[in-house]
């Protein structure tokens, strides 16, 4: 039986050839579970991680990079998913921690990028009056750090400051 060798397997999938990914998958899957397994120490977000790589390896297929050892990359590819996993989970347990705060009745799921909004707002609301008009011009209207400077009659580097501590204030809100 003629095994083909990883370059050739690479070379067919670059071609979209479906068998090619089937070997490769039966190849190296078990490799990439059991490294995601070891980061995660979950079975199910292992066996997610190592379905989602071997996707992106097929979505990639025509732009493939030259591979000179398939299993290193595939590892270093399930790493970054690995951790990409954990910042998503993160970044929405730190955004329903601080639903939960302004929404204390509200189930966690059906926590919205709407509460979300509500509460960044009702922040903009307790700040003096410049600070909140140049957050608005800026990140609201689009307008750049010049026009607000001649809009408001203060510097540029004023407008800065201001910008600076809304933006502070909002990020320890959401720590």
């Amino acid at each position: 039986m003629n095994v083909p060798s990883d370059q050739i397997l690479l070379q067919k999938l670059r071609e979209s050839d479906q068998d090619a990914l089937c070997t490769l998958y039966l190849r190296y899957a078990g490799a990439v579970r059991s490294f995601a397994f070891k980061l995660l120490k979950d079975q199910s977000d292992a066996e997610d991680i190592t379905q989602d790589v071997f996707l992106k390896v097929w979505n990639a297929r025509e732009a493939l990079p030259e591979i000179e050892a398939v299993r290193p990359y595939l590892l270093q590819m399930t790493r970054n998913s690995v951790f990409n996993l954990l910042r998503r989970r993160k970044a929405k347990g730190a955004y329903v921690e601080f639903s939960m705060r302004y929404h204390p009745a509200a189930e966690p799921e059906k926590v919205t990028a709407e509460d979300l909004l509500r509460a960044i707002d009702g922040e903009l609301t307790e700040l003096p009056a410049n600070q909140r008009a140049a957050f608005a011009m800026s990140r609201y209207d689009g307008k750049t750090y010049d026009e607000i400077s001649s809009s408001l009659g203060i510097s540029r580097k004023t407008v800065q400051y201001h910008i600076s501590r809304v933006l502070e204030r909002l990020r320890k809100l959401l720590k």
